[in-house]
């Protein structure tokens, strides 16, 4: 009897990565695949988890992780690891890795000592485990670039991005779009901060186009918020949006504003193109491993951002265009060859 594919979830609990992860076990179950799903004790329950041949969850941790292992290295035909870190042991079978979170090997410079130590760990543990896998698997370009400048000598790193966009974010054709808009949450690599006081310079050129924000989380920068825009900046802030409530501000937007400074794929690029929006995005790798933007401007310079938003306002940009597509059935392909 053939044996079956181990999928390892640990680690893998919330955000984006979480919904790579269910659409592949959709994708999975579906094809009648014979695998076990190794499963993050913290991740809430998937789609189609209910069609899995066999779960196991266990609690996030390297020593119970390893103690899997080796208690079961001879137990799998191949073994796909979907967060980011390779086994603990050097298995018989092929074993791929999907990576996608570069802040493990890009840790930005304002995280907290405390912060910094936790990533510098895991990024010593990649390091460490990084000859226990065959390949590689990464989403973007920008992804794979930053792989092998981490990894020396890597050969086998694969692109398979995996997403999927709803189709109420469908483009509807409508032409009363009003403003710029930038869904996400507050954080310090997420350039609020600066788009802010770009925004602060453009009304002090003369110029107060419409913003609009869905920032929900306690932070510094809400707190201030009010305080801004009393003063006359034009800024609309949504708060926490339901999923499916973000086709309709995307699709009453003109243009997408994305002061990111790393991402390991970008969806809300993604998710603004689907829905008719412009692009306006960092200069960074990632932009253009998804999208060709209407324009670019250096996230940590709030001036930059400001003259990209004039030179759109004045007619100045092309019309965006996505470069990028799920290709989960290309990936489900490459597991069963493996």
């Amino acid at each position: 009897m053939d044996k079956p594919i181990l999928v390892d979830g640990i680690f893998l609990n919330m955000g984006g990565a979480v919904t790579i992860f269910n659409r592949l076990i959709d994708g999975m179950v579906e094809q009648g695949m014979d695998f076990v799903l190794l499963k993050d004790a913290r991740c809430p329950k998937l789609t189609s988890e209910d069609g899995v041949p066999r779960v196991i969850v266990l609690e996030p941790s390297f020593i119970i992780r390893h103690k899997f292992y080796k208690e079961h290295r001879n137990d799998f035909s191949k073994v796909i690891c979907m967060a980011n870190m390779p086994p603990s042991v050097k298995l018989k079978v092929p074993v791929t890795t999907y990576f996608h979170n570069l802040t493990v090997l890009k840790i930005p410079s304002n995280f907290s000592f405390k912060r910094k130590m936790r990533f510098w760990v895991r990024r010593a543990a990649l390091l460490l485990l990084c000859r226990n896998t065959n390949s590689w698997v990464v989403q973007t370009q920008n992804s794979e670039d930053t792989l092998r400048n981490a990894i020396p000598h890597t050969e086998h790193i694969y692109q398979y991005p995996i997403f999927c966009i709803p189709e109420e974010f469908a483009d509807d054709g409508r032409n009363n779009r009003e403003g710029f808009v930038f869904v996400g949450e507050y954080s310090y690599a997420k350039g609020h901060d600066e788009l802010l006081e770009a925004w602060k310079i453009l009304k002090a050129r003369g110029r107060n186009p419409l913003l609009k924000l869905t920032v929900s989380q306690e932070s510094e920068f809400l707190n201030k918020l009010p305080d801004e825009i009393a003063t006359g900046l034009n800024i609309k802030n949504y708060g926490f949006l339901p999923y499916m409530q973000l086709p309709e501000l995307y699709k009453s937007s003109k243009a997408l504003i994305y002061p990111s400074r790393n991402e390991s794929l970008g969806l809300g690029l993604i998710e603004a193109a689907v829905a008719g929006c412009d692009i306006i995005s960092s200069d960074h790798p990632f932009t253009y491993s998804v999208c060709k933007p209407s324009g670019v401007f250096d996230p940590i310079d709030p001036s930059s951002i400001a003259d990209a938003v004039c030179r759109y306002l004045d007619g100045e940009a092309g019309k965006s265009e996505l470069t990028i597509y799920d290709k989960l059935e290309d990936f489900l392909f490459f597991i069963k060859k493996l």
